[in-house]
Protein backbone atom coordinates (compact mmCIF):
# COMPACT_ATOMS: atom_id res chain seq x y z
CA UNK A 1 0.00 0.00 0.00
CA UNK A 2 1.83 3.35 -0.99
CA UNK A 3 0.75 6.29 1.54
CA UNK A 4 1.30 9.44 0.94
CA UNK A 5 3.88 11.64 3.53
CA UNK A 6 2.56 13.52 6.80
CA UNK A 7 1.60 16.95 6.32
CA UNK A 8 4.93 19.25 6.92
CA UNK A 9 4.78 20.55 10.48
CA UNK A 10 5.34 24.19 11.39
CA UNK A 11 8.66 23.49 12.42
CA UNK A 12 10.26 22.02 9.42
CA UNK A 13 7.94 24.81 7.75
CA UNK A 14 9.84 27.32 9.94
CA UNK A 15 12.91 26.52 9.22
CA UNK A 16 12.42 25.87 5.52
CA UNK A 17 11.39 29.63 5.48
CA UNK A 18 14.60 30.83 7.23
CA UNK A 19 17.13 29.16 5.20
CA UNK A 20 15.16 30.50 2.07
CA UNK A 21 15.60 33.39 3.37
CA UNK A 22 19.14 33.55 4.35
CA UNK A 23 19.91 32.08 0.66
CA UNK A 24 17.94 34.75 -0.47
CA UNK A 25 20.18 37.17 1.81
CA UNK A 26 23.27 35.89 1.11
CA UNK A 27 22.49 36.59 -2.86
CA UNK A 28 21.51 40.36 -2.24
CA UNK A 29 24.60 40.72 -0.33
CA UNK A 30 26.93 39.10 -3.24
CA UNK A 31 25.36 41.39 -5.68
CA UNK A 32 27.47 44.18 -3.88
CA UNK A 33 30.44 42.10 -3.96
CA UNK A 34 30.47 40.13 -7.57
CA UNK A 35 33.20 38.31 -6.94
CA UNK A 36 30.64 36.49 -4.14
CA UNK A 37 28.18 36.29 -6.76
CA UNK A 38 28.81 32.82 -8.52
CA UNK A 39 29.93 31.27 -5.14
CA UNK A 40 26.52 32.40 -3.17
CA UNK A 41 24.30 32.00 -5.96
CA UNK A 42 25.55 28.30 -6.35
CA UNK A 43 25.40 27.28 -2.76
CA UNK A 44 21.95 28.70 -2.44
CA UNK A 45 20.72 26.88 -5.71
CA UNK A 46 22.38 23.55 -4.78
CA UNK A 47 21.52 23.83 -1.69
CA UNK A 48 17.81 24.60 -2.05
CA UNK A 49 17.47 22.00 -5.13
CA UNK A 50 18.98 19.47 -3.38
CA UNK A 51 16.89 19.31 -0.46
CA UNK A 52 13.62 20.17 -2.13
CA UNK A 53 14.34 16.47 -4.36
CA UNK A 54 15.33 14.50 -1.62
CA UNK A 55 11.89 14.64 0.24
CA UNK A 56 9.87 12.22 0.76
CA UNK A 57 6.48 12.46 -0.78
CA UNK A 58 5.02 8.80 -0.31
CA UNK A 59 5.93 5.48 0.94
CA UNK A 60 4.92 1.47 0.21
CA UNK A 61 5.29 -0.93 2.26
CA UNK A 62 4.71 -4.03 -0.35
CA UNK A 63 6.46 -7.63 -1.05
CA UNK A 64 8.27 -7.06 2.58
CA UNK A 65 9.94 -4.17 1.28
CA UNK A 66 10.05 -0.41 2.17
CA UNK A 67 9.73 2.21 -0.94
CA UNK A 68 10.53 5.83 0.17
CA UNK A 69 9.12 7.97 -2.53
CA UNK A 70 11.20 11.48 -3.22
CA UNK A 71 10.04 13.97 -5.26
CA UNK A 72 12.86 12.90 -8.28
CA UNK A 73 13.53 9.17 -7.30
CA UNK A 74 12.56 6.29 -4.90
CA UNK A 75 14.48 4.38 -2.46
CA UNK A 76 13.95 0.71 -1.87
CA UNK A 77 14.70 -0.79 2.19
CA UNK A 78 13.95 -4.54 2.60
CA UNK A 79 13.73 -7.07 3.41
CA UNK A 80 11.22 -5.40 6.66
CA UNK A 81 11.90 -7.39 9.63
CA UNK A 82 9.32 -5.48 11.83
CA UNK A 83 7.50 -2.11 11.85
CA UNK A 84 6.10 -0.02 14.90
CA UNK A 85 5.08 3.10 15.99
CA UNK A 86 7.58 5.28 17.74
CA UNK A 87 8.00 5.67 21.46
CA UNK A 88 6.89 8.87 22.68
CA UNK A 89 10.03 9.84 25.07
CA UNK A 90 12.04 12.18 23.93
CA UNK A 91 15.65 11.15 22.86
CA UNK A 92 18.83 13.11 22.07
CA UNK A 93 19.36 12.56 18.37
CA UNK A 94 22.49 13.61 16.84
CA UNK A 95 22.79 14.28 12.94
CA UNK A 96 25.65 12.64 11.42
CA UNK A 97 24.71 13.59 7.64
CA UNK A 98 21.57 15.06 6.23
CA UNK A 99 19.32 17.72 6.59
CA UNK A 100 17.71 18.62 9.87
CA UNK A 101 14.35 20.11 8.98
CA UNK A 102 15.33 21.94 5.44
CA UNK A 103 11.59 20.87 3.65
CA UNK A 104 11.91 17.26 5.91
CA UNK A 105 14.55 15.50 7.98
CA UNK A 106 16.05 13.26 6.09
CA UNK A 107 19.30 11.63 6.84
CA UNK A 108 21.39 9.24 9.07
CA UNK A 109 20.62 10.25 13.26
CA UNK A 110 22.17 8.17 16.36
CA UNK A 111 20.12 8.52 19.37
CA UNK A 112 20.90 6.08 22.12
CA UNK A 113 17.46 4.25 21.58
CA UNK A 114 17.84 3.58 17.81
CA UNK A 115 21.77 3.56 17.58
CA UNK A 116 22.16 4.76 14.00
CA UNK A 117 19.03 4.80 11.84
CA UNK A 118 17.56 6.82 8.15
CA UNK A 119 15.19 9.25 8.82
CA UNK A 120 12.69 10.96 6.39
CA UNK A 121 10.23 12.40 8.31
CA UNK A 122 8.01 15.46 7.20
CA UNK A 123 6.64 16.55 10.64
CA UNK A 124 8.23 17.01 14.17
CA UNK A 125 4.79 15.27 15.05
CA UNK A 126 5.73 11.85 16.94
CA UNK A 127 2.42 10.23 16.76
CA UNK A 128 3.18 10.19 12.90
CA UNK A 129 6.30 8.58 13.71
CA UNK A 130 7.48 4.96 12.31
CA UNK A 131 9.95 2.94 12.48
CA UNK A 132 10.64 0.23 9.78
CA UNK A 133 13.68 -1.83 10.49
CA UNK A 134 15.50 -4.13 8.10
CA UNK A 135 17.96 -6.46 7.72
CA UNK A 136 20.93 -3.83 7.88
CA UNK A 137 19.19 -1.16 8.46
CA UNK A 138 16.74 1.10 10.73
CA UNK A 139 13.90 3.84 8.77
CA UNK A 140 11.98 6.17 10.57
CA UNK A 141 9.45 7.39 8.05
CA UNK A 142 6.06 9.99 8.76
CA UNK A 143 3.23 8.30 6.88
CA UNK A 144 -0.30 10.67 6.52
CA UNK A 145 -1.95 7.70 8.51
CA UNK A 146 0.82 5.80 10.40
CA UNK A 147 -2.00 3.08 11.93
CA UNK A 148 -3.65 1.91 8.41
CA UNK A 149 0.60 1.90 7.49
CA UNK A 150 1.12 -0.50 10.09
CA UNK A 151 -1.92 -2.42 8.97
CA UNK A 152 -1.24 -2.21 4.96
CA UNK A 153 -1.18 -5.73 3.69
CA UNK A 154 2.26 -6.44 2.51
Amino acid sequence: MKQPAAPTSLNIKIISAIVIALDAGLFVGALSQHMMLLPAVGLAVVTLVCWYFWTPVAYELADGELTVFFRLCRKRYGPVVRCAAMDARRNCTLRLFGNGGLFAGSGIFWNRQLGVFRAYVTTSNRDHHLLVVTGKTKILISPADPRGFLVAPS
